[in-house]
């Protein structure tokens, strides 16, 4: 019995422990007024993550005490990520990117 109690605590403890890869896409979440053809143009630069983490690190899901129980990673570097949504967005509200 009690041997069985600490094999399904371990199996409780380290079965919750995972990591996610995800992706993300830009979706529009209302009707948008885009700029008439030709009026705006915009220059991006490059975009830098500063936020001292990995690359790809978005968070983790904690338990009570603090404990990571699932981490969230993305399939790409965050800088990457978020350039291209940048762009996505300012594609779909037609404006002209440099």
């Amino acid at each position: 019995m009690t041997k069985l109690f600490i094999v399904s605590l371990f199996a409780m403890i380290f079965g919750g422990c995972s990591t996610h890869l995800v992706s993300m896409k830009y979706q529009p979440t209302g009707q948008l007024i885009g700029n008439p053809a030709g009026d705006a143009s915009v220059n991006v630069g490059r975009f830098v993550d500063e936020r001292g983490e990995e690359s790809n690190y978005l968070g983790a899901i904690r338990g009570g005490y603090y404990n990571p129980l699932k981490t969230i990673r993305t399939d790409k570097p965050v800088n990457e990520m978020v350039e291209a949504l940048f762009a996505d967005a300012l594609r779909v509200r037609g404006t002209n990117e440099n």
